[in-house]
């Protein structure tokens, strides 16, 4: 008989994204290579290439991702609160939402940084 508790692991094309964001905003993406984003998303180099054909398309669909979550996240925030001062509120402490001086948005597990950023 099958093992009746599975735990399903993201595709190879979700964890190359979930790597390539988190591997990007640590290292830069001038210093971040394909086989640093395949050891990370532990998936085989050559396998990158058939769902990426480039890594300039990695970053675009990881920036897509980005988007994306931003969107899920602020339309709940949207249905949630009917004016425009609950919404505000709603991205206060709850969601982990804080807007920082010099343009950065802090957002629950991630940072999206307007301009430039100097490498930590």
């Amino acid at each position: 008989m099958a093992n009746s508790v599975t735990s399903e692991r993201p595709g190879k094309r979700d964890r190359l994204i979930a790597a390539a964001g988190e591997t990007i905003y640590r290292q830069g993406v001038e210093a971040t290579t394909i086989a640093d984003i395949a050891e990370a998303a532990d998936v085989p180099v050559g396998n990158v290439y058939y769902y990426f054909k480039t890594k300039d398309e990695l970053v675009a669909a990881t920036i897509d991702d980005y988007v994306q979550e931003d969107h899920e996240l602020l339309s709940a925030i949207e249905q949630q609160h009917r004016t425009p001062r609950a919404r505000l509120k709603g991205l206060g402490s709850p969601a982990g939402v804080t807007v920082r001086s010099g343009g950065a948005v802090r957002l629950p597990e991630r940072e999206l940084v307007l301009g430039a950023r100097e490498a930590r």
